[in-house]
């Protein structure tokens, strides 16, 4: 109602200027109204909450249903022969893999310490020709 009352109150003052300042401001105050609208409810216009809500419904549901979906899919007594060996295979592998990773720590264990006897040795040969020279100078 004020903005269809607004020309009549400004047509003594502006003229026939009234038709453009009529439509600015118009313009400004429904913007304004506008935003107060997006910011009342953010996510209305940009994010479908709704389908957003119904997929984590949907995934909340199924991971609390998948067990029992699960132990009326598969019997644990109806394991196969091949199945088993494999489970076995894959066991040995297994120790097989650490038993060669802890042969390698040791080695490199046993290398290191080598490494720090020979820094040793260099170090005190270094240290008595440092001597030497003391002496000669």
């Amino acid at each position: 109602i004020w903005c269809l009352m607004l020309p009549i109150a400004l047509v003594g003052e502006v003229g026939y200027a009234v038709v453009p300042v009529s439509g600015l401001i118009c313009w400004g105050l429904f913007g304004i109204q506008e935003i107060g609208l997006m910011i009342e409810e953010p996510f209305r216009r940009t994010l479908p909450i709704e389908v957003i809500t119904d997929s984590i419904y949907a995934d909340v549901h199924e991971t609390l249903y998948m067990n029992d979906w699960w132990e009326k899919g598969t019997d644990k007594d109806k394991k196969t022969k091949k199945d088993e060996e494999k489970a076995e295979k894959a066991e040995v592998k297994a120790k097989e893999k650490a038993r060669n990773a802890e042969k390698e720590m040791e080695r490199i264990e046993e290398k290191a310490k080598g490494q720090k006897g020979k820094d040793r040795r260099e170090e005190k040969e270094i240290g008595k020709i440092a001597e030497r020279e003391k002496a000669r100078n």
